[in-house]
């Protein structure tokens, strides 16, 4: 249980909360072919081809959305409950809130209680200019008291396997990071991603070193819940040369030791009767199509064997009393790592471990792709931003966020239907990609550009905006979100 968390003491705010049971459950449907803002803050884009729900009642997603309390005032608002385009609104739905950041945050707290898988922060860098869109020019001690609050507000609407991705860039990122282990915990420390913001050529700067790194900071309540999400290559010529052994029978297991362990005792157990058999890839150019075709059909009893680490002394413990040429198993619980907890089972022969091709690859109707782990530095090719300026259709000069970046963290941290909760949303990068990955979102602005940059943009996501990751994701619009103003 996480114990990091801020109290919200603020009386009146707590009250206007509790007004919040009062809202009644079926609210009017509205419906507009022009897809423009109606007098009640909705959006919607309707597909001529489908019609709005006749009930007007809201899914268990949808109903949060319903239940926000507007700041300014003390009313509360709730618009008209809108399902455009027949997709339901418990699959993409979301809210653009103009206000600021920490009065919504002092508003919803208790609504939004356990509610987010994703919190995604691009605050100001502090780097000492006033843009045209928002002030970035503060004392060091104000901007991190600013970061503090919000993070000390934020930390109850997290989820018990919430995440949260933190963009920053050299001028503030170190006193982030020390900001950010106090505050929300050392301990859910991930990584903290350096990402290729641009290439050196036609930047401008001076000086003997080129600065042309980001970076993202991310921490998770859950790690195991992260998402594997590297990238992914046909397997090749090298690689099933490493990978060429199928185990096509693993005949009778014998204990023969029991290992203990930190988690307990591990059982090793030596095989007899076994078949394994090696695949040729002579005249791989010749025979491509055959050998293909005979890594489907084996994929999942594909391996090769490897050395363990000097330091694993657990794993150097059992190699040591293996036998050459002879086929072992060892169940066991890991005491980290991934799979900590849970019983394993490894495989050895000829006195080395058996690598799987199944654990770093995915079989797919195109054929076997290997999958590479996430490093900590992602390359100008990983996150493509060639088209950045014109994504979303809107400008945001410095500032924006490419749509590939966001949709890398969306799918580190979150699933279709989860709430994203972005507090600088800028020109919406991360209300658009979690739009368009079908998460339920919320994103709050408080700048003067709202309708024109941060709405405007969501209104090109419903009308089927092809910039980003659209084309990844085969976006072709549609959906309904609310905004607050």
């Amino acid at each position: 249980m996480r114990s990091n968390s801020a109290p919200i003491d603020d009386d009146a705010v707590r009250d206007d909360v509790q007004n919040v049971n009062g809202i009644l459950d079926e609210v009017g449907s509205v419906q507009n072919e022009n897809g423009i803002t109606d007098e009640v803050g909705s959006v919607q884009n309707v597909n001529p081809t489908h019609h709005a729900s006749e009930s007007g009642k809201s899914s268990s997603g949808w109903a949060l959305f319903t239940s926000l309390v507007d700041a300014r005032g003390g009313r509360l608002a709730v618009p008209s409950d809108i399902v455009a385009n027949g997709t339901g609104p418990s699959e993409a739905c979301g809210v653009l809130v103009h206000d600021d950041n920490e009065r919504f945050l002092r508003s919803y707290s208790q609504v939004l209680q356990g509610q987010v898988r994703l919190l995604y922060l691009d605050p100001p860098y502090n780097t000492g200019y006033k843009l045209r869109s928002y002030n970035d020019k503060f004392e060091r001690a104000e901007w991190l008291a600013m970061m503090r609050l919000r993070l000390q507000l934020v930390l109850p609407m997290l989820a018990e396997n919430g995440s949260i991705c933190a963009s920053i860039d050299d001028s503030e990122m170190p006193y982030l990071r020390i900001l950010m282990d106090e505050v929300v915990g050392e301990k859910y420390f991930v990584a903290c991603i350096a990402y290729e913001r641009s290439g050196s050529a036609g930047l401008g700067q001076s000086g003997a070193i080129l600065n042309t790194k980001e970076y993202v900071l991310i921490y998770s309540f859950d790690k195991r819940q992260l998402n594997d999400v590297g990238n992914t290559r046909p397997i090749d010529k090298e690689v099933m040369r490493r990978y060429n052994k199928v185990l096509v029978d693993e005949g009778e297991r014998d204990l023969v030791a029991e290992i203990t362990g930190k988690t307990g005792i591990a059982r090793l157990y030596k095989h007899s009767g076994i078949c394994i058999h090696n695949i040729s890839i002579r005249k791989f150019d010749l025979r491509r199509d055959e050998i293909e075709s005979v890594y489907k059909e084996s994929f999942e009893r594909i391996f090769r064997t490897q050395n363990v680490q000097k330091e694993n002394t657990f794993q150097n413990d059992v190699i040591a009393r293996l036998q050459k040429d002879e086929f072992y198993s060892l169940d066991y619980v890991p005491a980290r790592g991934r799979y900590k907890g849970e019983q394993k089972t490894l495989y050895y022969w000829n006195g080395e471990l058996c690598a799987w091709l199944k654990d770093s690859s995915a079989l797919t109707p195109d054929g076997i792709v290997k999958r590479n782990k996430l490093t900590d530095f992602w390359s100008h090719g990983e996150i493509p931003k060639a088209d950045l300026a014109n994504e979303g259709g809107v400008e945001f000069s410095r500032s924006k966020k490419p749509e590939h970046l966001l949709f890398r963290l969306v799918s580190l941290c979150t699933e279709p239907g989860d709430l994203v909760l972005d507090l600088f949303s800028g020109s919406a990068t991360a209300p658009a990609v979690s739009h368009k990955m079908k998460r339920r979102w919320i994103g709050v602005e408080s700048g003067e550009h709202f309708r024109t940059c941060t709405l405007r943009r969501m209104q090109n996501v419903l009308d089927g905006d092809q910039s980003g990751v659209s084309k990844l994701l085969q976006w072709r619009g549609g959906g309904s979100f609310r905004y607050l103003d």
